[in-house]
């Protein structure tokens, strides 16, 4: 049995000197299992030994007392090595693409607010907050689209969240969905050129052949060039990859 985490009992009041106290020797399923009897969320680090961003992270925000406060109070810290052991066997149903991926679990081992990246405390703890928050955190945001939430702003901030948080596929699926709910001349829109631009992939979906029909009016929306790009590009990577 692969053990990969370091178990650290530590009172409210604690000096929080040391950084954030990632647990350690105890097995998975305890972990899921105290978060579910302490009614918390499991912070992991998810990191790789030469990932540059991981270790200036681990020295440089983790070790910060305000951090450290407010992460030894509210979470279940954990740090995973993802290329050996359980890191290995999470990488994947976890989507981990990119380092240091930060993930927000709840006693079920289920998401509930990732982070890709980290530019600096002030951003950790926004997030952090937003994972606590049954309102902001990522979790929220898939519910309501499930309930059918489609407001405009709401779709390119769910979009935009996806995107930062590595979730290519499942943000591009989403754009497609929520484009193809529109009549062609509804498309013509400076929000859904965003949208298209960045999300859409396939040359045969119905958006960019709008864009293709239409793309005089895009240029009213966007530079011209930038239009073109697009279809250049989407074509090309299209063939380069055997389309």
């Amino acid at each position: 049995i692969v053990q990969f985490l370091c178990l650290a009992l530590f009172s409210f009041g604690q000096s929080a000197e040391e950084g954030i106290r990632f647990i350690e020797g105890e097995k998975w399923e305890n972990i899921l299992k105290m978060a579910q009897e302490q009614n918390k969320y499991i912070f992991m680090d998810c990191y790789t030994s030469w990932c540059g961003p991981c270790q200036t992270l681990a020295k440089e925000v983790f070790t910060l007392d305000s951090v450290a406060d407010f992460f030894n109070r509210h979470f279940l810290c954990v740090k995973l090595d993802i290329e050996k052991g359980k890191g290995l066997e999470l990488k994947k149903p976890f989507e981990i693409r990119a380092y240091p991926t930060l993930l927000f679990l709840d006693g079920k081992q289920q998401v509930v607010h990732r982070i890709v990246g980290c530019d600096g405390a002030e951003y950790l703890m926004k997030e952090a907050g937003k994972a606590l928050d049954p309102q902001l955190n990522f979790r929220a945001m898939q519910e309501r689209y499930m309930a059918g939430e489609r407001a405009t702003d709401f779709i390119l901030e769910y979009l935009n969240y996806l995107g930062h948080a590595y979730l290519e596929e499942e943000a591009n699926a989403i754009a497609l969905q929520y484009l193809q709910g529109f009549k062609e001349e509804e498309l013509i829109t400076s929000a859904n050129w965003k949208i298209i631009e960045k999300y859409i992939k396939d040359p045969l979906a119905i958006p960019l052949q709008v864009v293709m029909k239409r793309r005089k009016a895009f240029f009213d929306l966007a530079p011209e060039q930038e239009v073109i790009n697009k279809l250049n590009l989407t074509c090309r990577s299209a063939l380069a990859s055997g389309f």
